[in-house]
């Protein structure tokens, strides 16, 4: 029997963490250069007033104030929360046709067949409601209880912005250093691949960490899920992270360049290569997509049991090989109270900004647009490890249910009355 949280990755996964590392060291000499060069070269002045300051502070905080109200909300009704986004979303879908019309036919019928085919996935799919409904339910109560994992998240956005900064002061640094006016294939050569590593590195350090504290709360006795969790990513855990995030790099730059030679042929009239690379961005497009989600599931594995990628992999197979696509029918049915939420807090604190920013003066398009990002912002980082601990807990059903069982029968009970329910017995 496997391990469960105990097995590091193989040793030659750590070489792709100490090439992170060394790029990491190189990002931030080149970026420290960078920041001095341009503190050098320009004044540094400032025309944020006063009322700027205050706008900023009053939508920022009615945006954290409503955000907090919505997770208290989706906390206690967890259940209902998912039926009550799946009817909204079916209606503001019945709107949408109806309005379709408006425009012309055909866009009311294509609208009108959207629609009708998104109510038969609801109806098709309906069962499936109360178990989402527990998972969202079981995974708020474990982030309830370990809720250093909100400080943590908080502390990747800053590691995050840091990144960025560092990134593009080192492509300043690079550009200036070559002396080209023409910094297009920096971008190409050396900012996109270096800030897309990182990034993906940063945001699936934060996702395993989540999975980990989950994956331990369930299926270990550990006293300190969290603590174990930070220890392992930034140790062992970093190759697979590492060597995923790089593979996925290299498929976005190659998206990117594909992007900027379509955009340089459209510009030159050469329809025909720009239709080929049209089509080649998209393919790479829908690739990254299904790698990314892919390398999640993956990740969750080589976390639980210290596997080295190929065998995340084909443990992730096996995942959908008995589950089929319930996983996925199961993640679309959390995240559409989440999706949901966050568009009316855009919504309603975008209103408000306009109204707040109007009465200092600013233009209310504008201050409307800044208190939407805001709400997405704060309302992105309150839930962002609630999907990843809904993924884990439902691995954690799929792959080890008897372990699960053992260790966690509350939940296991939970999730199979959730299911026996509607005359299920397996997810």
């Amino acid at each position: 029997m496997t391990e469960i949280y105990s097995a590091n990755p193989p040793n030659h996964h750590r070489v792709w963490s100490m090439a992170f590392y060394v790029c990491t060291s190189f990002i931030a000499v080149f970026g420290l250069c960078g920041f001095i060069s341009a503190a050098h070269s320009a004044s540094f002045t400032t025309n944020i007033s006063t009322q700027s300051v205050l706008f900023a502070f009053g939508s920022f905080t009615f945006a954290a104030f409503t955000s907090l109200i919505v997770y208290f909300l989706l906390k206690r009704f967890s259940g209902p929360a998912i039926k009550v986004a799946c009817f909204s979303m079916f209606a503001l879908s019945m709107l949408a046709a109806i309005s379709s019309f408006a425009i012309d036919a055909f866009s009311g019928v294509m609208a009108t067949f959207c629609t009708a085919s998104f109510g038969f996935y609801l109806y098709w799919n309906w069962h499936r409601v109360q178990f989402a409904g527990e998972c969202l339910r079981i995974s708020m109560k474990t982030l309830e209880n370990n809720n250093g994992l909100l400080w943590i998240t908080l502390g990747f956005v800053g590691l995050m912005m840091a990144w960025s900064f560092a990134c593009g002061m080192a492509s300043y640094a690079l550009s200036s250093f070559v002396g080209d006016s023409d910094d297009s294939w920096v971008q190409v050569i050396f900012f996109v691949p270096t800030f897309t590593w990182g990034a993906m590195v940063l945001s699936w350090m934060l996702y395993c960490i989540g999975s980990g504290t989950m994956g331990r709360v369930l299926l270990t006795d550990d006293p300190n899920p969290v603590k174990s969790s930070i220890y392992h990513v930034f140790g062992a855990g970093m190759g697979p992270i590492c060597l995923l995030a790089f593979v996925f790099t290299l498929v976005r730059c190659l998206r990117f360049l594909s992007n900027t030679t379509r955009e340089r042929n459209t510009r030159q009239g050469n329809n025909f290569a720009s239709c080929f690379f049209c089509m080649l961005t998209t393919l790479l497009q829908a690739l990254e997509v299904f790698m990314k989600y892919l390398s999640e599931f993956g990740l969750i594995f080589c976390t639980m049991y210290g596997c080295d990628v190929l065998e995340g992999g084909e443990r992730v197979g096996e995942l959908f090989e008995r589950s089929g696509f319930n996983a996925v029918i199961n993640e679309d049915f959390l995240s559409m109270p989440f999706n949901l939420a966050k568009s009316l807090l855009a919504i309603v604190n975008g209103m408000f900004s306009g109204y707040f920013g109007k009465s200092f003066g600013m233009d209310p398009t504008v201050s409307a647009a800044v208190g939407a990002i805001f709400a997405l912002g704060v309302s992105n980082l309150m839930f962002a490890p609630l999907p990843v601990l809904s993924r884990t807990l439902f691995v954690a059903w799929v792959s080890e249910k008897n372990l699960l069982q053992k260790k966690s029968p509350e939940v296991s009970g939970a999730l199979h009355q959730a299911l026996t329910s509607f005359g299920y017995s397996t997810a």
